[in-house]
């Protein structure tokens, strides 16, 4: 049931733009789909099912322990999350870029994502990325300014706090199907398609990336991907190596 729930929200999302642009096809969905579910109480997982326990409360802020033995071992994870953090944002700032035709300023992303992670830790929270499928969809909707981020936020907090009992009512697979609508128009197949003749090494990177993203995550496919580009790149410069002290050899026999 919860295919043919999943299904009939992606066509109505493939169609709705031509019966109104200006409202979102994935919010009609949403809430068409919710009320469905709710109405003739089919038995499928919903938001409310998977996490129980969710609270509607916001936490107090506190300030943590902090001594040197704590925070040696935390150095190492605190840089790579960092770093994958950093990629992860500046990479959804290139797609919406892209989208828009718009240049987006690195360093106030960067500023404004460690500040925000920061205080976000006072409440208990973990650390946040721009993501791409967020961003896309944001894009999507009509989001063009820093000010569409600020509202997505400011409407989250507020769904969690005042309308947590009906969030709890959407179904888990509405949620897949707008992320499968978001994850395709995001998708630049024609390019796909030329890098296909860009040379061997690149394109095992792009693919093996592009399938770890959708099995796993982007963290896990960033990683991946910067790992198999350096090995290639060892191995192209020792050929080149090899290459040249064979030249000398065959010139030093002449």
């Amino acid at each position: 049931m919860a295919f043919i729930v999943g299904l009939a929200c992606i066509i109505l999302m493939i169609y709705w733009p031509k019966v109104n642009k200006n409202i979102p096809g994935s919010l009609i969905a949403l809430i068409i789909a919710t009320a469905v579910v709710k109405i003739f109480d089919i038995n499928i997982d919903t938001i409310g099912s998977v996490y129980s326990n969710i609270s509607s409360s916001i936490p107090a802020p506190s300030i943590p322990k902090v001594d040197i033995k704590s925070i040696i071992p935390l150095i190492q994870p605190a840089i790579t999350i960092a770093i994958l953090a950093a990629i992860e944002s500046l990479l959804s700032c290139v797609v919406s870029d892209n989208m828009i035709d718009d240049t987006h300023d690195s360093n106030a992303e960067l500023i404004a994502q460690g500040a925000g992670n920061i205080v976000s830790a006072l409440f208990g929270g973990i650390p946040a990325t721009g993501a791409i499928a967020r961003t896309a969809a944001n894009v999507r909707s009509g989001g063009r300014s820093p000010i569409s981020g600020i509202i997505h936020a400011v409407t989250l907090l507020l769904i969690m706090v005042i309308l947590m009992p009906l969030a709890k009512l959407i179904p888990m697979t509405v949620l897949s199907a707008i992320l499968i609508i978001v994850s395709y128009n995001m998708g630049e197949w024609k390019e796909m398609k030329e890098m296909l003749h860009l040379p061997k090494k690149d394109v095992i990177v792009l693919y093996t990336t592009f399938i770890l993203t959708i099995v796993f995550d982007l963290v896990l496919a960033i990683g991946v991907g910067m790992a198999m580009h350096i090995v290639f790149n060892i191995i192209s410069k020792s050929n080149k190596v090899d290459d040249i002290d064979q030249n000398e050899s065959l010139e030093e026999i002449i």
